[in-house]
């Protein structure tokens, strides 16, 4: 049976539970505390070891990303969804630090343009954020939307990145 190891990562504004198997990163997740995170671990894995280890790369590169001296990841992943989520997801990650696009934009770019509603649903699956920065997803007129980890954390994330949110929505 294969090991899944979990690390805990808190860093100024930005928490979130790593989870992987043998090396490979399987989960991000942005949404739970700490013992939320080791509860969800215990009840959906039987073996499980906290370590740092196996998230040596990405925790230095989710450091430099909050400490403002990273732009990027180069963790790999594998995504585990339909082609349609796949293709969304792909797309969300080409999205440069520091920039927007609204779920119309990623459904034209997937060459699926009546899919907005859609791309909100895939987005909201995604195991991988902040690296695949779905938080860079905006409504139409530059309102918000929706963000797995909250609106307080996607409003972190975008003012870090330098994007001006007021009463919600994307000042240019």
């Amino acid at each position: 049976m294969d090991k899944h190891y979990y690390h805990f990562f808190e860093y100024n504004f930005l928490k979130a539970g790593l989870l992987a198997k043998k090396d490979e990163l399987i989960l991000i997740d942005i949404s739970r505390s700490r013992d939320e995170f080791k509860d969800l671990i215990r009840k959906k894995y039987s073996l499980h070891f906290e370590e740092t280890g196996p998230f040596a790369v990405l925790i230095k590169e989710l450091t430099d990303y909050v400490k403002g001296t990273g732009q990027g990841f180069s963790v790999s992943y594998t995504l585990k969804v339909s082609p349609f989520q796949q293709a969304v997801l792909k797309q969300t990650a080409r999205i440069p630090y520091g920039s927007v696009k609204s779920y119309g934009d990623i459904a034209r770019e997937i060459e699926k343009p009546g899919a907005s509603r859609a791309v909100g649903s895939a987005l909201a699956k995604n195991d991988f954020p902040i690296i695949i920065p779905c938080h860079r997803v905006i409504r139409t007129g530059g309102y918000l939307g929706e963000f797995g980890g909250g609106s307080d954390l996607k409003r972190k994330l975008l003012a870090h990145e330098g994007i001006t949110v007021r009463n919600n929505r994307i000042i240019l």
